[in-house]
């Protein structure tokens, strides 16, 4: 029985406002972090909406919802979105309180 591929991909975060929209991924197969806008691809899957819980890709034919792990799971620590206001003439700035400091 033929089974559609998977992105090799883990949601761990989405920001998800006005000025930035993006989504936050573990790759599974070296553990590194992976930050995709919409419309960017990772390995032929583009990103094709966000949500503040989830994130939607597709391949070809295959359209794939990504969705983050709910926090009684404890599989990642909760992470809250802050909006910064950033120096004059630059963009507000997007950040995930845990250290991980997004562009």
């Amino acid at each position: 029985m033929w089974e559609p591929e998977k992105p090799k991909l883990d949601l761990i975060g989405v920001v998800h406002g006005p000025l930035l929209s993006m989504a936050v991924f573990l790759d599974e197969t070296n553990h590194s972090l992976v930050r995709l806008r919409i419309g960017q691809s990772f390995h032929g899957w583009t990103v094709h909406e966000l949500d503040t819980r989830g994130a939607t890709l597709e391949k070809a034919e295959q359209k794939v919802k990504l969705k983050l792990p709910d926090h009684a799971s404890g599989k990642y620590g909760a992470a809250s979105l802050k909006y910064a206001p950033a120096h004059q003439g630059t963009d507000p700035i997007a950040e995930i309180e845990g250290g991980v400091r997004l562009p």
